[in-house]
């Protein structure tokens, strides 16, 4: 795993400061939640490279992903199928047996609550560790752009459709906190 974290730092700096900002906030939000240490340690280093399929994707796509741009079907498709080229990476390179790794959490990060996801999968059937990367994963991108937390959780509890309204409701909560906000913060400066 740490060759796959040094390449991706190295070769591809942004989806690697993603992912580690990313592995950062769910880390603090699942011991708020109470969530077993290694399950979360295991979520938040599956945010870490839940992007790593990112790799195969062209720099003009990577870029208009980087910027917050608006999509067409065919750049989405492309985007929605890189975590499955992803996971295959990591297991791949780290075998199927990588317990310390949630692999459903990269490869179900896309799909919907409402189901309009990728596979079509919706509400329970999709894994629980998948709700939580997508859930940071969208408010990491509102971020970016807002710098603004309020503002950032206010999209996602819009998106309600997008994530199971269970976590949403609980990362607002873990968001109240004010040492919260200010350890979340210091991650984009």
């Amino acid at each position: 795993m740490f060759k796959i974290l040094t390449d991706l730092e190295r070769y591809y700096p942004v989806l690697y400061n993603n992912g580690v900002r990313r592995g950062k906030i769910i880390r603090e939000f699942l011991q708020y939640a109470g969530i077993e240490e290694q399950f979360a340690m295991s979520i938040s280093l599956a945010a870490k490279v839940s992007d790593i399929g990112m790799i195969y994707l062209d720099s003009k796509l990577l870029k208009k992903i980087e910027k917050g741009l608006v999509l067409n079907f065919e750049e989405q498709e492309k985007l929605e199928k890189s975590s499955k080229k992803g996971v295959d990476y990591l297991v791949k390179n780290l075998g199927t047996n990588f317990p310390e790794i949630n692999l459903e959490s990269i490869l179900y990060q896309y799909e919907r609550y409402d189901g309009t996801g990728r596979a079509m999968k919706q509400k329970e059937q999709i894994p629980g560790p998948a709700y939580i990367v997508a859930l940071v994963r969208e408010f990491d991108k509102n971020l970016k752009k807002s710098k603004n937390i309020k503002e950032s959780m206010l999209k996602l509890e819009k998106e309600q459709g997008m994530i199971d309204p269970y976590w949403i409701r609980e990362f607002s909560k873990f968001l109240k906190k004010e040492d919260t906000n200010k350890k979340i913060l210091a991650l984009y400066k």
